[in-house]
């Protein structure tokens, strides 16, 4: 799970390695600017471990330099 900080002024992107947040080629979410009533996430799970995710194969970027994400992840 991927989680936008709360003090965040603008938006996360994740996707994969050579995603683009112009085309949006590649990217799989984008995380809106938090309020004082959400928080924004994005989850995603294989429910049969054996195919599992990588998560070498995701990345996040942020439209502000102080921006940041909390990742939460189950290792199994």
């Amino acid at each position: 799970m991927v989680e936008a900080k709360f003090n965040n002024g603008g938006k996360i992107y994740i996707g994969t390695a050579s995603f683009s947040k112009t085309t949006g080629v590649g990217l799989l979410a984008v995380l809106a600017i938090p309020t004082a009533n959400m928080i924004p996430t994005f989850s995603a799970t294989i429910s049969f471990m054996p195919n599992g995710l990588n998560l070498a194969d995701y990345w996040i970027d942020s439209e502000s330099g102080s921006d940041g994400a909390l990742l939460s992840a189950v290792i199994g």
